[in-house]
């Protein structure tokens, strides 16, 4: 899977033209960073810049280097949101509005990142967003004074790709084998039963249940969901003849539930998000893709 389709799929850019470049992670970091990306403009800004985010089963680390951004409390509330800090895995979809010149660096991470690096459970930063020095205290300001300083996204991603490194805790091995799940289960679109989990972790459902919440942020239940979501957006046709056989094959009960699901977690019907994903398409977009720093 190439991440720049993942990415352009899960972040909506409208009316802007930019670059967006991504970055493969060490090594060492695989198991915990998807990949890096950077967004910026290339020219000046006329008009606000729209950036809508869909719900996200993954988290994200985000450095605004440039410029000032906005965030939609509401549809009618915009506040400026953080410099740097972290967007935790959702289930709702994030509207943003730049009207300047920016640039931004995301580090898109697996949800167990969060307990496994950082010793925080997941579950306790589902749907919040969180300033980075609030995440880190003085340490993420220090992170967060370097990465605005760094000459270039290399600098960047190797000075934030060394504080996730000193990070690294031991883990468990019933850890070890619950992120295993979760990142096949991103990969595939489909996780097996959370009754197979218990039986390979010799333990009971509800421990597991609990286990799974605590490093991926959601409920089995509610994660296969949003998986799947991720799936069927990452293979969205360009045109839908038929919202019957697209939910059937994607494994929704019928047309309404996938309708009621898709909205739910973009803010838009599935006709209307390909409209636009359409007019994006047709506006002038450079994105290109590093697979190495």
């Amino acid at each position: 899977m190439n991440p720049l389709d993942d990415l352009c799929n899960t972040h909506i850019f409208v009316f802007c033209v930019m670059n967006f470049h991504t970055y493969s992670p060490p090594a060492d970091l695989t198991d915990y960073v998807r990949c890096f990306w950077v967004l910026e403009s290339t020219q000046p800004v006329t008009f606000p810049f729209l950036h809508r985010a869909t719900a996200e089963c993954c988290p994200e680390l985000i450095f605004y280097y440039k410029g000032e951004v906005n965030v939609y409390r509401s549809e009618s509330n915009l506040e400026k949101t953080f410099t740097s800090g972290l967007y935790a895995q959702s289930q709702a979809f994030r509207k943003f509005a730049i009207d300047k010149a920016f640039g931004m660096l995301g580090v898109y991470l697996y949800p167990q990142a969060l307990p496994l690096l950082f010793n925080i459970p997941a579950k306790n930063l589902s749907d919040y967003n969180l300033d980075i020095t609030s995440l880190f205290g003085k340490e993420g300001s220090i992170l967060e004074d370097k990465v605005m300083c760094a000459t270039s996204h290399h600098v960047r991603i190797e000075l934030i790709s060394d504080f996730l490194k000193r990070r690294l805790i031991q883990l468990e091995k019933k850890s070890t084998y619950l992120s295993s799940i979760i990142r096949q289960t991103i990969t595939t679109g489909t996780m097996q039963p959370v009754s197979e989990m218990a039986h390979a972790c010799n333990l009971s459902v509800r421990q597991i249940e609990r286990d799974f919440k605590s490093l991926s942020g959601f409920s089995p239940r509610l994660f296969s969901k949003l998986t799947r979501f991720r799936s069927l957006m990452e293979n969205l046709p360009s045109k839908v003849y038929s919202m019957t056989d697209l939910a059937y094959e994607f494994n929704y009960y019928d047309q309404s539930h996938f309708i009621n699901e898709f909205k739910r977690f973009t803010g838009l019907s599935p006709t209307q998000y390909i409209k636009d994903r359409l007019l994006v398409d047709n506006e002038r977009m450079t994105p290109e893709t590093n697979d190495g720093l």
